[in-house]
This record gives C-alpha cells, structure tokens and sequence, in this order.
C-alpha cells in the first residue's frame, strides 16, 4: 500500500492531493479497508476545511471586537455607552448580591429554627397549652 499527499498553491487557496494505493483487489479485506478508508478521507478532510473557515471566522471576529473597543476608548459615545453599560451591571449584579444575601439569611433562620425545635423535643408553646 502507498499514500501520496501533494500540496499546491492555487491563488488564495491550497490544494491538497491524497493518493492511496496498492493493493490486492481481489481480497475482501482490502476492500473492505478502502470502504472505510475513502469515507474517513472524506471525513477528515471536511473537518480540514471546516476549521479553516473557522479560524478566519474567529480571526474576522477578532478585529471586529478590537475595533470596538477601540471605538468605545477613544470616541466620546464609546465612552457614554460603556458609561452607562457599566451603570446597569452595578445595578443588575448589586440586586444578585442582595437577592443571594436575602436568601442565605432566610436559610439560616430556618435551619437554626428547625435545631432549636428539634432540641426541645420538637414542641412549641402555643394556644392549645392554655
């Protein structure tokens, strides 16, 4: 069996040339192998290329985020924006801190009452004892 591989430069692309062969047409086991071979070839090579396109997704992706943050440090409206975006976190994550502290306090009044009442023996005094 050989396995060739070619890379050439078209324009702004590469080609990528795979040659596989060499083997006993006859046998079932060689069939069988390049059966399973020529779908992983095509498989893997569509991963090559989908990561490609990825990559300049995430390069374009990239520029756009520093060209707005460039746009929100040196522009008068950038920094009103990050103002107020800011102004609003504050306020969203200072009513979490809140909300969190609140329901802490009320897990602690009512653990610390179900101990008090279970070292008591469970009773509580009330309008039926008089």
């Amino acid at each position: 069996m050989a396995l060739a591989a070619k890379c050439t430069r078209e324009g702004d692309a590469t080609l990528l040339q795979v040659r596989q062969s060499g083997y006993d047409k006859k046998s079932e086991r060689w069939a069988r192998y390049y059966d399973i071979m020529s779908n992983g070839w095509v498989l893997a090579l569509g991963a090559l290329k989908s990561k490609q396109f990825w990559l300049i997704r995430a390069l374009i992706g990239l520029g756009v985020f520093f060209a707005l943050v460039l746009f929100l440090a040196d522009t008068a409206p950038g920094q009103a924006l990050v103002a107020v975006t800011v102004g609003f976190v504050h306020l969203f994550f200072s009513w979490i801190v809140g909300l969190l502290i609140g329901i802490a306090l009320l897990v602690v009044v009512v653990v610390g009452t179900a101990l008090y009442l279970d070292r008591r023996g469970g009773t509580v005094r009330g309008e039926d004892e008089e």
